[in-house]
């Protein structure tokens, strides 16, 4: 089970994916498959990085939220530093505090993303751009990511 905590945030004030460290130790296992010699490390601020030729080499990520699925491409999630000695640095950071136990959905994801929020039904709809190319406008009301 890669994904322990439930609650997430949409925060257009944050840049990465903040996220509890027991979810990072779970989705760190999964990458480091794909580090050159399995070589992952946290920065001093908690951000992921990783050995590698290209931030191409490493899986998608994909999670839950709601009844949806969001899939972030390995692309859209890693910035490549060829110069540095981990050169890949995952736009996911983290914190040591065992309180914190939900996830903040910052611009890493939201710029992928179309999102409706509806104040009086007390709702939040979102979809991938790829998904809107192949539905009409009125049905994003009706999408069932909510």
């Amino acid at each position: 089970k890669e994904v322990i905590t439930k609650t997430a945030v949409f925060d257009t004030g944050t840049s990465y994916l903040i996220i509890p460290f027991n979810d990072l130790k779970n989705i760190v296992k999964k990458f480091m498959l794909f580090a050159i010699n399995q070589k992952c490390s946290l920065k001093e601020y908690g951000q992921l990085v990783c050995m590698c030729k290209s931030n191409k080499d490493f899986p998608d990520l994909e999670f839950s939220i709601g009844n949806g699925k969001i899939k972030l491409k390995s692309q859209e999630l890693i910035d490549y530093y060829e110069e540095e000695v981990y050169q890949c640095h995952f736009q996911i950071m983290t914190t040591l505090d065992k309180n914190f136990n939900i996830w903040i959905l910052g611009d890493t994801l939201l710029r992928s993303l179309i999102i409706e929020f509806n104040m009086n039904e007390r709702k939040i709809s979102y979809a991938s751009k790829e998904e809107l190319l192949n539905i009409n406008i009125d049905e994003l009301s009706s999408n069932n990511n909510t």
